[in-house]
């Protein structure tokens, strides 16, 4: 696994400094060997061949060094346990057990370094080979293995060293390559923990030193313990010079009273901040905002502080503020084309939108003037249109053709023209009203392709060069063009409206008089009762619109007459039945004639059903109650009493109290009671005309009875 390679990589390194300590042991035991011997045998001790044996033993021992520092631990071992043996296979073996017994213990060395170091088919080589070479080394220097006679020879010596040699090859071929990789696996556990131990202080050092401001320790009695790069530089101070300074060495003079006071809370309370100014060796001081915590480790306290040059968090508050002002500006802004927005949604009022316009405009933009001329189509030349922070009085009769002058360019070209200097923006506005402005900027209101007008701005200062500021005047150009333009189609609409409605009144009121003319008996008839309808509907409460279609209705009551041929129309008695049910087909003849026109379609109900009766009794439909609409229930009324009071040429004409008590009389059954009631009211409040009581019968009654009067 990825985590044991530094582990084993330690464990590679161990086995080396073992192997190399073996080594270099054997070359000092070579030397002092050596040096012993001359010392004992003297000059006749350093012949040629022993100077070239110890020669050639200390360069095979310098070359397994270099094996085991090239990597080759395994090969570097095995080589000098071969070279042991070879030393000890020198050594003469029956000088005596006290001679002889440190040339056999040789042997061991070999043998457990192959059992503890290699691995079991090394042990067993070395082992044999042991073996081997002190079988063969009497026979080399001529000695009797099993001796002559009484002596016991070699085999004296070697017999107990044979069994002591085979037991320890047993006892490390069984157990000691087990120990060995236990030990092994003990040394990798622990290499393991001490490469993660490694890794996490290389991590933490890491952060340590990529933190943006200043890192230390210190403990209670003010001495540093650790810190990263950045506070060194700081200070300016070696690393054993930081570890020696006093407590508070490394605050300014000023500042110690308040890093004192942030020191103690933190060992009290367990953390604190404040602001100080560091001061380094050099003499330069440095603000910065220190935060600090209290730590333990092993019973002791630490004081752990970071800190942030406070001129960055200074630079950060200022960008932070510009950040927040121009944020702002751009949700005034946003505010701003929210509110035309609103004026222009909320009233198509063009003075109102305008004064909202540049109200915006004004403060907005920060200028203390603004205006705008209306272009007029018609003569082709700009007119005032409104101005805020100008008087305005003196422009009221303005009049700029296009091409005069930079307003009249801009209307002219549909581009923005900027005027700079008093007296030239003084000659464009007005040598009174344009005192004291020093630039001027005037740009054209263009919606759907036409020109509107142009709005002008006037500043005391020269013009900001900030695209901001010149984009967000075209934004608000855009939306007072757009108002202008929706004021002036709604005006035109409206004005379009009101002369299509008074076409189609006109029209109507032709009709009801082309009716009248045709019956000379009732002339005058249409125009009296819609007076008296709508005098009526409003006492009932009807208003706007419904008043409207109350006098369309009353003036179209009797259109369906114009179906009625004239023979029957015209008759000066009565009608038969046939003749009746011909002249009671004109209210279907007037459904069928203003059902077709979308614009008489509402007020249809009285020409269509004014002959309904409250007890159902009425024609075409029969309607009863209040099925019949309210308009053609007041109607019938106002129709009734006119035909009363009216010479027909079957009758004269019925005195004004007789005509209001057949309307009593008949509430409830041919009339609604609510509307008698209120007809009764209204008819009191008015004085009766006089020529109804120049109509009226010198004997005092009325030809005809109390029958059914015919309109």
């Amino acid at each position: 696994m990825r985590g044991d390679v530094p582990a084993v990589g330690l464990a590679r390194d161990q086995e080396q400094r073992v192997v190399g300590g073996f080594l270099w042991a054997l070359l000092v035991l070579l030397l002092a060997s050596n040096v012993v011997d001359s010392l004992r045998f003297g000059r006749g001790y350093l012949q040629p061949s022993v100077v070239a044996a110890n020669l050639a033993v200390v360069l095979f021992i310098l070359g397994a060094v270099h094996l085991n520092r090239s990597g080759r631990t395994r090969l570097a071992a095995s080589l000098a346990a071969g070279l042991l043996m070879l030393a000890a296979s020198a050594l003469p073996l029956t000088q005596g057990l006290a001679d002889s017994a440190p040339s056999l213990l040789v042997f061991f060395v070999p043998l457990v370094t192959a059992g503890l170091l290699l691995d079991r088919f090394a042990l067993r080589v070395t082992a044999g080979w042991a073996l081997a070479v002190v079988v063969a080394a009497p026979l080399l220097h001529g000695e009797s293995l099993f001796g002559d006679g009484g002596d016991g020879g070699v085999w004296y010596l070697l017999g107990p060293f044979v069994m002591v040699f085979a037991f320890v090859a047993f006892l490390l071929d069984r157990f000691g390559l087990r120990f060995k990789e236990s030990m092994r696996e003990a040394f990798l556990s622990q290499a393991r923990a001490q490469a993660e131990l490694l890794e996490e202080k290389g991590f933490t050092d890491a952060i340590i030193e990529s933190l943006p401001g200043l890192f230390f320790v210190r403990d209670r009695a003010g001495r540093y313990v650790r810190w990263n790069r950045r506070f060194a530089e700081l200070a300016g101070y070696s690393d054993d010079e930081l570890r020696s300074l006093e407590p508070l060495a490394l605050f300014e003079p000023a500042s110690r009273d308040v890093a004192a006071a942030g020191i103690e809370r933190v060992f009290s309370e367990g953390q604190a901040t404040a602001e100080v100014r560091f001061m380094g060796r050099d003499g330069r001081v440095h603000p910065y905002f220190v935060s600090a915590a209290r730590v333990e480790r092993s019973g002791r306290q630490y004081l752990v502080g970071t800190a942030i040059d406070r001129s960055d968090i200074d630079a950060a508050r200022a960008s932070i503020e510009s950040l927040n002002v121009a944020l702002q500006e751009r949700v005034g802004r946003l505010t701003a084309l929210r509110d035309i927005d609103r004026a222009i949604i909320g009233s198509l009022d063009i003075g109102l939108t305008l004064g909202v316009l540049l109200e915006q405009v004004t403060s907005r933009l920060r200028v203390p003037a603004a205006r705008i001329l209306l272009y007029d189509e018609v003569e082709q030349a700009l007119r005032f249109g409104a101005s805020h922070g100008l008087a305005g009085v003196g422009a009221r009769g303005l009049r700029v053709a296009l091409g005069q002058g930079p307003s009249g360019t801009v209307a002219r070209d549909r581009r923005r023209v900027v005027v700079t200097g008093r007296g030239a923006v003084a000659a464009v506005v007005g040598v009174e009203e344009g005192a004291g402005f020093e630039s001027y900027v005037g740009v054209p209101l263009v919606a759907k392709g036409r020109l509107q007008g142009v709005l002008e701005v006037l500043h005391d200062q020269p013009l900001p060069e900030s695209d901001d500021w010149h984009d967000f005047l075209d934004a608000l150009a855009m939306q007072a063009a757009i108002g202008v333009s929706n004021a002036r189609l709604f005006e035109e609409l409206e004005r379009s409206n009101v002369e299509l409605r008074l076409a189609y009144d006109t029209t109507i009121e032709g009709w009801a008089r082309a009716l009248d003319l045709k019956d000379q008996e009732t002339e005058g008839h249409s125009r009296r009762v819609t007076e008296l309808a709508v005098q009526l509907a409003a006492r009932l409460g009807l208003r706007g619109e419904d008043l409207v279609q109350v006098r369309r209705g009353a003036l179209l009551h009797d259109i369906g007459k114009m179906g009625v041929p004239d023979a029957i129309l015209l008759k000066p008695g009565k009608l038969d039945p046939d003749e009746w049910e011909v002249m009671k087909s004109h209210t279907t003849l007037a459904y069928e004639l203003l059902s077709g026109i979308p614009f008489l379609r509402s007020a249809i109900d009285i020409p269509y059903a004014h002959h309904e009766r409250w007890d159902g009794t009425g024609y075409p439909r029969g309607l009863k109650g209040e099925e019949i609409p309210i308009g053609a229930r007041l109607f019938a009324v106002v129709d009734v009493y006119d035909a009363l009071t009216s010479d027909r040429p079957y009758r004269r004409a019925w005195s004004r109290e007789k005509a209001l008590a057949y309307i009593r009389d008949n509430a409830g059954t041919h009339f609604d009671p609510r509307v008698v009631d209120a007809f009764l009211e209204m008819m009191g409040e008015r004085e009766e005309p006089a020529r109804v009581a120049a109509r009226r019968d010198p004997r005092g009654g009325e030809p005809g009875g109390a029958e059914e009067p015919q309109d």
